[in-house]
């Protein structure tokens, strides 16, 4: 994997510097979309004080470069517009941009769930043959770790293709796909995701606060690197260590050849942690779109934090806020997805035996569920939505079935944004639970009129418990849009909770057959 790694202000202005000619980052060119209903910035970089006009659309704006050489213009909302125009930039020379469109924008970020190429998705090798969309438009990212906020990044706009689609991310392709449909406008998607990277990388530096004890600690690890870390030093470790790797695994396939070799082949050696640090994925890759006009962001990621409970949450806020700051136009909309059953712990339930509560110790695979409610109580914040996976294939880390993933963001879109009523764009949510006899009933957001079980089954992965907090497996009745959920084993129930284990695939659903989320109505703060 290709990525760089990138020290104080940008590599790429450093260059810049020694040129007087109009300059603009690579999110601005040829081919690109724009987004609708809301002002446009454009800005680059020219001689300070040199006069910038930028024409798109019947409408010229004007700026003069500042003392540090910025300029910006905000060109007023536009209509959507099928129509590919040039938009022309001119100072001392002319930048002419070819083929630009007026639609829905989204950047689509996160980790490998995000990255998940069309290719590698159940039915993506059909789409990537069947792809050819003018109107949809794709940026890729290149891979690029800073230690500060970068102003460009590397990446072309391209028009969908069989080409262009088959390493562009899954998910965002076929959220982009369903817009395109429903919608009838051009859609352009930004792609900015690496794969095993947790939230931190991804949370602007300005963001942190000294107020909360782990972002307190985030930012003095950040300040540290960028005052101590030796960037230049740790690539060359890695060049010569990546040197003596090559050197002896051709000498163990020589001696494997020979029969001769013992043991394993020698192990690659991993790039520097540099790569790895907190904010550096932001200043790389996010930072540099910045202020591109966006409609919002779609985010895939969490399997890094798994082991961060219900603090995975104020992690959410923190990015969302950081990124909503950092661009200035607002609370954009952020939706994003539950993760996916998986078998990280490998403990099991034991039949009818007591479940262990969280209040006392955990099996390993009641961690993993911590997660799923952390980005439960996400939707808290606002202008958010989440597309729940637990009915997808699996239990698997990634889950093949990406379309699903990439129409369920897009139902949040459309009904959230756009005004499509007719659609249900989320599954069961909980809501609460009220005691009733020996059983709980227990109302959901988002039930629809009645409630039902995917394969048909009895409703499963139900547990009660009582003030002692021990969970007992439980019975789950539907009444409409409501549950009777009871247990032999608990006369006086208090708590229950739905799917808490890391490979629970648990079938209840709404009529328009969209999942419930896991939950637990205990509090655990």
């Amino acid at each position: 994997m290709k990525f760089l790694l990138l020290w104080g202000s940008s590599l790429l202005g450093v260059i810049f510097s020694a040129h007087a000619e109009v300059r603009i980052p690579a999110i601005l060119n040829s081919g690109m979309v724009l987004q609708q209903g809301q002002e446009v910035p454009v800005w680059g970089w020219a001689d300070p004080g040199e006069a910038i006009a930028v024409t798109f659309a019947e409408q010229t704006q004007k700026a003069v470069a500042s003392p540090d050489g910025k300029w910006r213009v905000n060109l007023t909302a536009l209509s959507a517009s099928k129509e590919g125009r040039p938009l022309t930039i001119s100072g001392q020379n002319t930048i002419r941009l070819d083929d630009v469109l007026v639609g829905e924008v989204w950047v689509c970020s996160g980790q490998s769930n995000m990255e998940m190429a069309l290719r590698s998705a159940q039915g993506g090798r059909a789409a990537v043959q069947q792809a050819n969309d003018s109107q949809l438009r794709l940026f890729k990212v290149d891979l690029q770790a800073a230690f500060q906020p970068q102003n460009d990044c590397l990446g072309k706009w391209t028009a969908a293709t069989s080409e262009s689609v088959e390493l562009f991310s899954a998910v965002a392709y076929f959220f982009g796909q369903e817009l395109r449909q429903t919608l009838d406008v051009p859609v352009g998607l930004i792609h900015c995701a690496w794969g095993g990277k947790g939230i931190e990388a991804f949370i602007p530096r300005s963001a942190l606060s000294s107020d909360v004890p782990w972002s307190r600690s985030l930012a003095a690890k950040v300040d540290h690197g960028v005052k101590n870390d030796n960037p230049e030093s740790a690539q060359k470790k890695y060049e010569e260590s990546l040197m003596k790797w090559e050197q002896a695994l051709a000498a163990f396939q020589q001696a494997k050849q020979a029969g001769t070799a013992n043991g394993q082949a020698p192990r690659k050696p991993a790039p520097p942690n540099l790569i790895a640090g907190p904010c550096r994925i932001f200043n790389g890759m996010i930072a540099p779109l910045i202020p591109f006009g966006i409609r919002g962001a779609i985010w895939y990621q969490g399997e890094a934090n798994r082991n961060d409970g219900l603090l995975y949450t104020d992690k959410m806020k923190t990015l969302i806020a950081g990124w909503r700051n950092a661009w200035g136009q607002g609370p954009f909309p952020f939706y994003y997805v539950q993760l996916a059953p998986c078998k990280y712990a490998g403990d099991r339930p034991r039949g009818d035996a007591p479940v262990t509560p969280p209040s006392a110790d955990i099996r390993p695979s009641q961690k993993f569920p911590f997660i799923w409610q952390a980005q439960l109580e996400a939707l808290r914040i606002p202008q958010t939505g989440m597309a729940v996976t637990v009915d997808l294939d699996g239990p698997a880390l990634h889950p093949a079935r990406k379309m699903e993933v990439g129409q369920r963001l897009a139902a949040w879109a459309l009904a959230k944004i756009h005004g499509k009523t007719d659609r249900v764009y989320s599954g069961p949510l909980f809501q609460s639970a009220e005691r009733q006899g020996t059983s709980l009933r227990v109302k959901f957001d988002h039930a629809g009129s009645q409630l039902a079980s995917r394969d048909g089954s009895a409703l499963n992965w139900f547990e009660v418990a009582g003030e002692d907090k021990v969970y007992y497996p439980a019975t789950a009745k539907i009444e409409g849009a409501e549950l009777l959920v009871s247990s032999e084993s608990v006369k006086a129930p208090m708590y229950v909770r739905y799917g808490w284990d890391e490979i629970a695939q648990p079938n209840l659903m709404n009529e328009a057959g969209l999942p419930a989320s896991p939950f637990t109505s205990e509090s655990i703060n």
